[in-house]
């Protein structure tokens, strides 16, 4: 296994600072086929500006990559020996074993260890302008995601696909008084798209899904205070 983090903070200037940040982790699979094991990376990014006292500026950006195999299932449930039900039972002594073989053998393939594909990215930041009694703060958001493992239910194989874009904006005035009476409003906005499907047997001509939205949008708005 090896898991390591780098961070290094670097002062550009009395009114500007950045920071990075590394991570790396890899480890062989637990399971017997080698399944469920990591190659993963993640870095972050971010800075922050200051001109005066009156501004302030923060803005950072993330991502993470996924590439090792993805986690089987295994049954659990039924008495190898009986067939019948046994809710601690294991096909198998070992619950890690996720082969079928030998008279647990499926018709649909042998079981293996399938890659994993998963990328993220995120960037976000926070804009603040102080005024005598109030803070006005804009906040803007960037979400991508995308995801599509193959893995094995068991003795099927399949794969999981999801994917996102989703954009935000907040603008917030807060007041800074230091009066009895505090008090903020602000706008918010989003927009999310998204696809997903859910497929079996894909490792077969009769490949289907069992679960598939081709185009998915949410929007929304909303005005606030307190």
């Amino acid at each position: 296994m090896v898991h390591g983090t780098i961070t290094q903070n670097i002062k550009a200037s009395d009114t500007l600072a950045f920071r990075a940040a590394l991570d790396y982790d890899k480890h062989q699979g637990y399971m017997t086929t080698g399944a469920d094991s990591a190659n993963d990376v993640s870095l972050r990014l971010s800075s922050l500006f200051n001109p005066n006292d009156a501004l302030s500026a923060y803005f950072w950006a993330q991502g993470a990559g996924k590439y090792g195999e993805s986690a089987n299932l295994v049954n659990k449930g039924t008495n190898p020996n009986t067939g019948g039900f046994c809710e601690m039972c294991f096909l198998s002594s070992n619950p890690w074993n996720d082969t079928r073989t030998g008279k647990n053998a499926g018709p649909f393939g042998t079981t293996a260890a399938e890659a994993n594909h998963y990328t993220n990215v995120i960037i976000g930041g926070q804009v603040d302008y102080r005024f005598a009694n109030a803070t006005l703060s804009y906040l803007p958001s960037y979400l991508y995601l995308d995801s599509r493992p193959n893995y094995w239910l068991s003795a099927i194989e399949s794969s999981n696909i999801a994917h996102y874009n989703q954009f935000s904006q907040e603008l917030r005035l807060t007041s800074t008084d230091s009066g009895p009476l505090n008090w903020l409003a602000g706008l918010y906005y989003y927009n999310m798209r998204s696809y997903s499907a859910l497929a079996l047997f894909v490792n077969l001509p009769f490949a289907f899904n069992q679960d598939s939205v081709g185009a998915n949008r949410e929007q929304g708005y909303a005005a606030y205070g307190q």
